[in-house]
């Protein structure tokens, strides 16, 4: 899962930010993790290539309460 689909983007393709408002559909996984209130399992590649690790730590950091956090190679 990745934190926003501008910033997934902007890392994978783009030299410049492209502005939020050029989405359709801009996934604020970010925004929305913090309203999830269930015990949240994590699992992240962290040989991934398409979705960086870090969109992973930074959901993780967002839901510091009863959670599992796997890191996978």
């Amino acid at each position: 899962m990745f934190s926003s689909l501008s910033e997934s983007l902007f890392l994978q393709f783009v030299t410049q930010a492209v502005p939020d408002w050029f989405y359709k559909n801009k996934y604020p996984s970010v925004e929305r993790i913090a309203l999830v209130r269930q015990p949240t399992l994590f699992l992240s590649g962290r040989s991934d290539d398409l979705v960086p690790p870090s969109h992973m730590d930074r959901l993780h950091e967002v839901r510091q309460d009863e959670q599992l956090f796997n890191r996978l190679p």
